[in-house]
């Protein structure tokens, strides 16, 4: 529409405040249709590579992520974006967030929260979840599995939190407890 206008003697000022285009845009749409008509004006531009598919970039920023953050002189114990952002830029790869985020997140990495799984420290744990488990494959349509688990020594212990405490007073939870011999 830029270069219709142009030819049809409309000033470029109004043209360029009409479509919202700068005055730099215009003047590239006029010089593509000046040097080679409506094939070039229309032709696929070619991109630049990309930096997010830049493989030393990607190399850059796993091998960041394998390093604790201290080896680079930041206080802390796990990467933020900026932090990135700036020990790569030291390093003389120039890179926004957002380039750094979707590496991270085109390799599969998520964000999750950890399991609580169920441990046990009987040095027999193995040969007696062996023995159920051969017991349950073994049972038929019309039979039942009870177990009755031995429920042990319970430690009740005071946990750290929130509390609404008065100004004068402190609210602490010390780090070594004896179990509440109540519930033992």
């Amino acid at each position: 529409m830029a270069v219709l206008a142009r030819e049809r003697g409309i000033g470029q000022s109004y043209v360029r405040s009409f479509l919202y285009i700068s005055k730099n845009t215009a003047s590239n749409y006029w010089k593509c249709y000046k040097n080679g008509g409506t094939t070039q004006l229309f032709a696929q531009k070619e991109r630049s590579k990309k930096r997010r598919e830049d493989e030393d970039l990607k190399r850059a920023v796993f091998a960041l992520l394998h390093e604790p953050p201290s080896t680079h002189g930041i206080n802390r114990t796990s990467w933020k974006l900026a932090d990135l952002k700036m020990v790569l830029r030291s390093q003389g790869q120039v890179v926004c967030p957002e380039v750094i985020r979707t590496i991270i997140k085109k390799a599969g990495y998520k964000w999750r929260k950890a399991r609580t799984v169920l441990t046990s420290k009987d040095p027999h744990y193995k040969a007696k979840l062996e023995a159920i488990q051969d017991t349950l494959s073994k049972l038929e349509n019309d039979e039942a599995f009870f177990s009755i688990d031995e429920f042990g020594p319970i430690a009740v212990k005071k946990r750290g939190g929130r509390k609404r405490v008065a100004p004068e007073e402190s609210y602490t939870v010390p780090q070594w407890q004896r179990s509440n011999p109540h519930y033992s």
